[in-house]
């Protein structure tokens, strides 16, 4: 739905697979799997999700708010050009 009225209004949308971007580490650089289905590679990553918005790096007093971890993440995979999908819509943006 989102992708359809972004191609409407001749906006471009970039869409990301964001698997275990909670659950790595963006201090300490985690690399960040890609899930694939009936898997069963059990990956390891340096922190967890201590509660409901923290997140916490094992074996340190390190803490970064779950949300901004995750978010992090997404944008570090982004910059480095990985995962994620570039539509770019033909139509033209038009005046309101």
């Amino acid at each position: 739905m989102l992708k359809y009225k972004c191609e409407r209004s001749g906006i471009n949308i970039i869409i990301n697979e964001e698997s275990y971007t909670s659950k790595a580490s963006f201090l300490d650089l985690d690399f960040i799997p890609i899930y694939k289905k009936n898997d069963s590679t059990k990956h390891v990553f340096s922190g967890y999700r201590e509660s409901r918005g923290m997140y916490k790096i094992k074996g340190s007093d390190k803490r970064i708010n779950a949300d901004v971890n995750g978010s992090y993440n997404v944008s570090a995979m982004r910059s480095a050009g990985l995962r994620g999908t570039h539509y770019q819509t033909t139509t033209s943006l038009r005046a309101r």
